[in-house]
C-alpha cells in the first residue's frame, strides 16, 4: 500500500470510540497484512492494527494537532491491540496537541488492548524516527491482558513527555535507542522512563537530557504513582546532561558498562547524532537482538555494538 491520507476525523468523546477510529484500521482477525511507503497528514488517528502478524513499514505519519477525544484523547500516528506485530522504518513528527487535562497529549505509538481485550507480546519496534510528538510510546493498563516479550531497537526519539510510558508490560527489551529528552516541559508529564512492572531491560542506549532531567526518576512529576526504577535491568547505557544541569542524569547507580559521559555527536545542534572518531559510545556495547543499526548498516563494526541507533562507520580510534 502507497497512499497519501488527509482524512479530517471528527472529534469523538468515548474510550470506545477513540479505539474504533483510524485512516487505516487493521481489525481483529486480519492477519498478515502491511501498511508501507504511505503518508498521513493530520489525522488524529493514522494506523490502528487489531490483527496479528502485519508489517507497519517505512511510512511517514507527521503534523496532527487535534484533539480526538476532549480532554483525555490526543493525536496518536499508530496504535497497536494485538500480538505478533512488527512496526519499523516509520517516519512520525508532531503529534501532540497542546491543552486539555494534562496540559499536553498525543503521541508517535500507543499500545491499547482495552476494547480487544488481547495480551501484546512478540512485538518488535524498531528502527523508527520519532520527533516532535507527545512522547515516544505509552503502553495502557488492560484487566488481565498483560504486555510481554517487546523490542525497542534502533529507534531516534527527540520528543515531549516520555520515551516510554508503561502503564502496563514486562520483560521489554530496550536496545540501542538513541533518545533526546530536550524539548521543553509542556505537559504534567516530564521523564525518559515511568514503570509500573519490573522484569524490563534496558542496554546499549544513548540518553541526552536537560533542564535538570534524570533518566530513571519522576523528575517531581509523579506520574500516575508509577515509578518502580529499581525493578528493571539497565546495563551498558551512556547518559548526558546536555546543558550541565544534572551530574547525575542517570538516577540511579550505574550498572555494568555505564557511563556518564558527553556522546560527540557529530552535530548535534542539527540533530545529526552519528558518532565521532572519540565517542566514548564506540565499542562500548553488549551483544544485542539486532544486526543492522539505524542507517541499515552491519552491527557491529568492530569489536562490539556502539551505544545508540547509529553504528560508526569512519576510522575508529
Amino acid at each position: 500500500m502507497g497512499s497519501i491520507f488527509t482524512m479530517a476525523q471528527s472529534p469523538t468523546t468515548k474510550d470506545e470510540d477513540v479505539l474504533r477510529v483510524a485512516d487505516v484500521f487493521i481489525a481483529k482477525g486480519a492477519d498478515h497484512n502491511i501498511i508501507q511507503n504511505s503518508e498521513v497528514k493530520n489525522s488524529p488517528v493514522g494506523f490502528h492494527v487489531c490483527g496479528q502478524f502485519n508489517l507497519i513499514a517505512h511510512n511517514h505519519l507527521h503534523d496532527t494537532n487535534r484533539y480526538l477525544a476532549g480532554a483525555n484523547w490526543g493525536p496518536i500516528a499508530i496504535v497497536l491491540s494485538n500480538a505478533n506485530n512488527e512496526i519499523s522504518y516509520n517516519r512520525i513528527a508532531n503529534y501532540m496537541s497542546i491543552g486539555g487535562k494534562y496540559g499536553a497529549d498525543g503521541g508517535a505509538l500507543e499500545f491499547d488492548p482495552r476494547i480487544y481485550g488481547e495480551p501484546i507480546h512478540d512485538v518488535r519496534v524498531h528502527h523508527n524516527y520519532s520527533y516532535g510528538n507527545e512522547g515516544f510510546l505509552e503502553s495502557t493498563r488492560s484487566a488481565n491482558q498483560p504486555t510481554g516479550k517487546v523490542w525497542i531497537a534502533y529507534n531516534f526519539s527527540d520528543d515531549y513527555q516520555e520515551f516510554i510510558l508503561l502503564w502496563q508490560g514486562h520483560d521489554w527489551l530496550i536496545e540501542n535507542n538513541t533518545v533526546l529528552r530536550v524539548m521543553p516541559k509542556n505537559s504534567v508529564t516530564d521523564v525518559v522512563f515511568t514503570f509500573r512492572e519490573n522484569g524490563n531491560t534496558v542496554w546499549n542506549n544513548i540518553f541526552v537530557v536537560d533542564q535538570g532531567r534524570k533518566v530513571f526518576s519522576d523528575n517531581g512529576t509523579k506520574v500516575y504513582g508509577m515509578a518502580n526504577w529499581l525493578g528493571q535491568t539497565h546495563f551498558a547505557n551512556l547518559y548526558f546532561s546536555a546543558d550541565g544541569s544534572q551530574s547525575d542524569p542517570a538516577g540511579i547507580p550505574l550498572a555494568h558498562g555505564e557511563k556518564i559521559a558527553d556522546p560527540k555527536f557529530l552535530d548535534f545542534a542539527n540533530r545529526d547524532l552519528h558518532l565521532k572518531s572519540d565517542s566514548p559510545a564506540i565499542a562500548a556495547g553488549e551483544p544485542n537482538d539486532f544486526h543492522v543499526d539505524f542507517d541499515d548498516q552491519r552491527v557491529p563494526e568492530g569489536k562490539a555494538p556502539d551505544l545508540g541507533a547509529y553504528e560508526f562507520r569512519g576510522q575508529r580510534q
